[in-house]
């Protein structure tokens, strides 16, 4: 049997360069970008999740960025379904690759490691969340927090112990699962397990945290300076539901007691970029336990973006010929497995 085709991902952290650094290694390979973020999926948020502007779009060509409505429910299924269908891939997860071999012209890149997760490693669709379980679940974590979550998680699924306690969305679909099955998550996910799509090589974004931090700071006030207020206000105008999945994005809240006159700009700022830094720190959590599942390329985001091209078109280049996939070497000296 052929192996998998394999598959260029870059992520990391919000605020890292990964829009900037994914649009020069495209256009060094030639290949197309496909978005792992959900909430860059809102046409009308653009500037209020950070997504490459219509400048960077022009100079190649995206996927999955604003391509939906805000009254539409993004999830980490609908986003395989869509990214499986972009790469050439069968829809049908169980189909595993189908026939499609080789190196793929795509650079998957996006800060989402539950919809990377999702299209990595498929699970079986009678594993498809349910919207009865799900409120359920929400209900147990508005009541109890995420440590009553986890504590309900754990009694019926031990091996759930290496989740860390701040991995919300992992923590709820583990007891979702453990509910619609009346078994353990861990045995199931295990017993259920589908073929791997692609083979995958990951680079990673990684920087100290006061540097990230202060990216944050940065970028946090320009955003509400360049467009994030106006583009909410016509949202929230709008009508567009507020516990619906596009007006959860981080910002939100703040920018709406901005609009309310409860903040003044600079408080504003602050709490968003308390936010951010608050998002970086789970990003950060799940990315350190990446390069146990796939073969990783560290990168260290302080430095030059020239210098950062060249490791990661190294990487990439090895990665489409033929090295770098999950059953190989890593594609250089500074991956990891």
């Amino acid at each position: 049997m052929s192996p998998p085709p394999r598959l260029l991902i870059l992520t990391g952290p919000t605020a890292a360069g990964k829009t900037g650094l994914a649009l020069r290694v495209a256009e060094e390979l030639g290949m197309e970008i496909i978005g792992a973020d959900s909430r860059q999926v809102y046409a009308g948020l653009g500037v209020a999740t950070a997504a490459p502007d219509a400048a960077q779009r022009a100079r190649v060509p995206h996927h999955l960025v604003g391509h939906m409505q805000l009254d539409e429910a993004a999830s980490a299924g609908r986003f395989v379904r869509e990214a499986r269908a972009v790469l050439g891939l069968p829809v049908d997860v169980r189909a595993g690759a189908g026939e499609r071999t080789g190196p793929l012209p795509y650079l998957l890149c996006g800060g989402s490691g539950f919809y990377l997760h999702a299209l990595l490693h498929p699970v079986d669709p009678s594993l498809q969340a349910d919207g009865g379980l799900r409120e359920h679940v929400l209900a147990l974590h508005a009541a109890h927090g995420l440590e009553g979550v986890r504590r309900e998680l754990l009694a019926r699924d031990p091996e759930a112990e290496w989740i860390p306690p701040g991995d919300g969305q992992r923590l709820l679909r583990y007891l979702e699962l453990c509910l619609a099955t009346g078994e353990p998550a861990s045995r199931v996910l295990r017993e259920r397990r589908l073929p791997r799509p692609v083979q995958a090589l990951c680079a990673v974004l990684e920087a100290p945290v006061d540097w990230l931090d202060e990216r944050i700071r940065l970028r946090s006030r320009q955003l509400l300076e360049t467009g994030m207020v106006d583009e909410l206000r016509v949202a929230l105008a709008a009508g567009v539901p507020r516990t619906g999945h596009a007006l959860r994005s981080v910002g939100v809240e703040e920018v709406e007691a901005l609009l309310k006159g409860e903040l003044d700009l600079a408080g504003c700022a602050a709490r968003l970029t308390l936010r951010t830094r608050q998002l970086a720190r789970r990003q950060r959590t799940w990315l350190r336990g990446l390069g146990e599942r796939e073969p990783v390329l560290r990168l260290d985001a302080t430095r030059p973006e020239a210098e950062l091209l060249e490791q990661l078109l190294r990487g990439g280049k090895a990665a489409t010929a033929g090295g770098g996939g999950a059953d190989d070497e890593p594609a250089s000296g500074e991956a990891t497995r």
